[in-house]
């Protein structure tokens, strides 16, 4: 009973093909619906390309949008800056522990990234020790974080 009715569904099966063919056949001549676009030559892409970046680059400019490599040495710098440094440095769970376990995590040594933090924040002293000061103050002044007056 089981091969009867695969030979049934068989046999409408062929029925339903034929009659597509025969009936609802595309026409050979029919209109081409594709759009020819000529390749454009890679130099001028290239180009294209560069613009488009240069004009992403000066919108995050125009709204003063820092970059996050930017972001992570200002924060780098405000850890260096920090009075309490070793004491920040030293804190189970701190934002600077997970910052260098991302940085080994990513393939850094952490020796090395602590040393340039260290090297942070004596360039950082010395700074303000020999008193060069912008016209907000030194980076180690704690009036220079406020935002500024109005």
């Amino acid at each position: 009973m089981k091969s009867s009715a695969n030979s049934e569904i068989t046999r409408i099966v062929r029925q339903i093909d034929e009659t597509r063919t025969a009936e609802y056949f595309r026409d050979p001549y029919r209109p081409n619906a594709r759009f020819a676009r000529p390749r454009q030559d890679p130099e001028v892409s290239k180009a294209k390309a560069r613009m488009r970046t240069a004009a992403w680059r000066a919108e995050l400019d125009r709204r003063k949008r820092p970059t996050a490599s930017q972001v992570g040495i200002a924060l780098a710098v405000a850890f260096a800056a920090h009075p309490d440094f070793y004491e920040i440095y030293r804190l189970e769970g701190s934002i600077l522990e997970r910052a260098l376990e991302h940085l080994k995590l990513n393939g850094f040594s952490i020796a090395e990234a602590q040393d340039v933090l260290r090297q942070m924040r004596r360039r950082l002293l010395r700074e303000s020790l020999s008193d060069e000061v912008t016209s907000r103050g030194s980076a180690l002044d704690a009036s220079s974080w406020a935002p500024p007056a109005a």
